[in-house]
């Protein structure tokens, strides 16, 4: 029995030592060489450090849109170039779709990488007919919360759904479904749009082969400049714009041209919501630069105190088409004899046109 018992401890001897043994010829685990990890970061200064990972996470300020790390220390900024792994999960994250996104797999990025994914994509939902959201490993489904930005992939989203995230930012992809209604009442203050559709001037527009469509303009704009290709204006494309103060416009109206027994010339057909026309009291100032202004076009513009036509055809204005604009200061048209409310004087400008100025 004596003889069992020391057999049993000489065998447990011998498994402890080998278990020790193989501790210390076996590779560590990753987590534990962190420490190890090094990062060569360039400063605004021109000066290159070589940063442990505790040093690099403890500046961390996220990553920028070329896909770098970012650190800050005191009054500098840094960037550490991120690995092909890392910059092919960007990549996914700005330009991919959802299938792209389930499937991202980022078990090659680094820690820092990741925490710096982190930072970038934490106040970012996806919408896809239901919110995802970035936990810090997987793409996964969520109930709406509050997000910086949106991300629009695909289906249809609704200007209730939208004011729920509070989002300022809005990327609209290839697939998604939008219209002015998205965004109306929402805090949009900037949206980045991918083909067919586009974004400049505070306007959103979409490319059909029957040429480009003005869709809708920004909630928060106090200006809007629609694309002079915006051939197509759709009915209510500027209701969401309730604080705009000036607008240029390549026509009045629903279309460049007026063929067709479709078009609206009216210029308050972007403010109409079917029903009734929403011109904003805010707007004092508009430019038309091209198109036709038929009699009446400025209907509904009480408001209005600046207009500028001159790049409108004299042919293509009616004489009638600025007698409903009862606040007008000051009018620039090609047209010398038209129809004002009020006492206005007249010179003749060095474009050739005819400038009206309120007298009274």
């Amino acid at each position: 029995m004596k003889y069992g018992m020391k057999s049993v401890r000489s065998a447990l001897f011998v498994l402890l030592a080998l278990f020790w043994a193989l501790l210390f010829f076996l590779p560590m685990p990753r987590s534990w060489a962190v420490g190890d990890e090094t990062y060569r970061c360039v400063w605004a200064d021109g000066t290159e450090t070589e940063e442990s990972y505790f040093s690099a996470y403890s500046d961390l300020v996220g990553m920028n849109d070329g896909g770098e790390l970012v650190l800050g220390r005191g009054d500098l900024t840094g960037v550490i170039a991120a690995s092909e792994a890392c910059q092919s999960a960007f990549h996914v994250f700005e330009n991919g779709g959802l299938g792209d996104l389930l499937q991202l797999n980022i078990s090659a990025v680094t820690r820092l990488e990741r925490a710096a994914l982190y930072r970038r994509y934490q106040n970012r939902l996806w919408y896809a007919d239901e919110y995802f959201a970035w936990s810090g490993e997987a793409l996964q489904r969520t109930e709406a919360q509050r997000a910086e930005t949106l991300v629009l992939l695909a289906g249809d989203m609704t200007a209730t759904r939208l004011i729920e995230t509070q989002a300022e930012r809005l990327f609209l992809r290839a697939d998604a479904n939008f219209s002015a209604s998205v965004v109306e009442g929402t805090a949009v203050k900037e949206v980045l749009a991918e083909q067919p559709y586009s974004s400049e001037g505070n306007t959103v527009c979409l490319s059909t082969p029957g040429g480009v469509r003005l869709l809708a303009g920004l909630p928060a704009a106090r200006t809007v400049t629609v694309p002079e290709r915006v051939y197509f204006a759709d009915e209510g494309a500027l209701l969401p714009c309730t604080q705009l103060e000036a607008v240029e416009i390549p026509f009045a109206g629903s279309a460049q041209s007026s063929v067709g027994t479709l078009f609206r010339g009216e210029f308050a057909h972007l403010f109409s919501t079917g029903k009734e026309y929403r011109v904003p009291e805010t707007l004092k100032r508009v430019r038309v630069k091209g198109g036709y202004l038929i009699a009446h076009a400025f209907y509904s513009c009480k408001y209005v105190e600046e207009i500028d036509a001159c790049g409108v055809s004299v042919e293509n204005i009616e004489r009638d088409a600025f007698v409903d604009c009862t606040s007008l200061k000051l009018l620039h048209t090609p047209r010398e004899n038209v129809r004002l409310q009020g006492n206005f004087t007249k010179h003749l400008a060095p474009c050739g046109c005819t400038i009206y100025e309120r007298a009274d």
